[in-house]
């Protein structure tokens, strides 16, 4: 009995693998979509199956939108996914706070509030510890907003990324 348990239990590969970079993109919320440059950090464990765990954190900056102040939109997440030495596919839940800009129909607004989601990476690296991040969130905002009818806000961004 305790023999089979074991089999089944994962064993740590390498133990923990960090990556981070960062990546460009634009994010729709309203119906206007903005420009993003996001900074991001992942934290891995690794198991020798290819399964991973990781906590995933996005910060997203956004230009102002006539005459408003700079966007913030933090996202937090914990995956679960596959890695290879060449690949990590991972998605799971997230969590975003939010303070931007936002566009509908000729009014602009400034939206601020928390987000629940979900969140995927795919990570390519040709080299060992070079690679291209494509991040995609999609959130669903909460209270209600004139710029933000809809409540939903979709996130994608691509650019490099470096694990070690």
């Amino acid at each position: 009995m305790c023999a089979g348990a074991l089999a089944f239990a994962p064993s740590p590969a390498a133990a923990f693998a960090w990556a981070g970079g960062v990546s460009a993109g634009g994010m729709l919320a309203g119906t206007t979509p903005v420009f993003a440059v996001s900074p991001h950090l992942q934290l891995a464990w690794r198991f020798d199956s290819g399964f991973s765990v990781a906590l995933f954190d996005m910060v997203n900056l956004f230009p102002p939108l006539r005459g408003s102040t700079l966007g913030i939109y933090n996202t937090s997440a914990i995956v679960v996914g596959f890695a290879w030495s060449w690949l990590d596919v991972s998605a799971g839940p997230a969590f975003s706070q939010f303070s931007m800009p936002s566009c509908r129909r000729g009014y602009c607004g400034h939206s601020s509030g928390l987000a629940p989601g979900i969140h995927g990476q795919v990570n390519i690296y040709p080299s060992d510890s070079f690679g291209v991040a494509v991040s995609g969130n999609v959130d669903w905002l909460t209270g209600r907003s004139l710029t933000l009818p809809d409540g939903v806000a979709a996130l994608i961004v691509v650019g490099p990324v470096v694990r070690w």
